[in-house]
């Protein structure tokens, strides 16, 4: 992976994890708006839910490009070591 797209990976990797803690802080307003009011709770705003679900598909994608190659898992050759 090239040096630039390692950094846009990264630089969406942070917009998405930023994205998230706002997504968090947005559902708390949202039911400290309610109890205010005294409005009961159904559910979170669909603003707030699709705003969740796209950080968190973003944030996952690129942290994945961020690590690497994935390896392979032998698991037969931890069993080769162990000696029963």
């Amino acid at each position: 992976m090239n040096p630039t797209s390692l950094s846009i990976f990264r630089g969406v990797c942070l917009v998405g994890l930023i994205s998230l803690l706002h997504c968090a802080y947005s559902a708390a307003q949202h039911r400290f708006y309610l109890r205010l009011t005294e409005q009961p709770f159904t559910q979170l705003p669909l603003d707030i839910i699709v705003q969740t679900i796209v950080s968190l598909i973003a944030f996952l994608y690129s942290a994945t490009c961020i690590a690497g190659e994935f390896q392979p898992v032998r698991s037969d050759l931890q069993v080769y070591h162990c000696y029963y």
